[in-house]
């Protein structure tokens, strides 16, 4: 998460969110530490609850790096900045964050199980009472092209070599795990383009 004079920056996991953040404000983490991080000291300033756990900040029992959209508005005055977020795939999303945020000997299907059964919407980071709320939402599967046009916005240089390294994490669900997983996220397909067919994400021997 970023807040900056200009603009604020939601960072919904496991969109490339952290390469947002290390192009527009590098350090981050020892700011926070140090007590010198802005959009930390925003939330003191608004007599929000500021602690250091685990080597990472919080406000009011909340991990700062990942807040949700109603969960900073309701703090801080979001009105006269520049406010974007990154979305992702569902279906790349999910698996993305449980090769992430699963514990070892946690397999796959039983972390499944338990994620899919709870809200996995991204929209927490775009919308307040059901409307849109953020002025731009990029993607991940376009990330560099978006990160362009967002600099353009706030007059920030655009330097960035495109990572192509090839990723490993790519999902391959069983039927059951693929309706499920569409089911968490809801209506995120129509609301952020993307399409509810996860015939390419399943196994082979479920394409049969």
């Amino acid at each position: 998460m970023i807040i900056s004079n200009d603009f604020i920056f939601f960072h919904n996991p496991k969109t490339g969110g952290n390469t947002v953040n290390s192009l527009f404000y590098k350090n981050q983490h020892k700011l926070a530490l140090s007590g010198k991080h802005p959009g930390v000291n925003a939330f003191k300033a608004a007599g929000c609850k500021v602690e250091i756990r685990h080597g990472h900040p919080f406000v009011d029992g909340v991990l700062f790096w990942h807040m949700s959209l109603a969960f900073v508005a309701k703090r801080i005055d979001l009105s006269g900045k520049f406010v974007f977020t990154f979305v992702r795939n569902p279906y790349t999303h999910f698996y993305s964050l449980y090769c992430e945020t699963h514990k070892p000997g946690v397999d796959f299907d039983s972390w499944c199980k338990v994620k899919a059964s709870a809200n996995m919407s991204q929209k927490k980071y775009t919308h307040l009472n059901g409307k849109l709320h953020v002025d731009f939402v990029g993607k991940t599967e376009t990330l560099n092209a978006d990160l362009e046009r967002i600099c353009k916005v706030i007059n920030v240089d655009y330097n960035r070599k495109e990572d192509r390294r090839r990723r490993n994490n790519i999902p391959c669900y069983t039927q059951e795990q693929a309706r499920a997983i569409e089911k968490s996220y809801g209506d995120d397909f129509e609301v952020f383009g993307y399409s509810r067919d996860y015939s390419q994400w399943l196994d082979a021997d479920e394409r049969r």
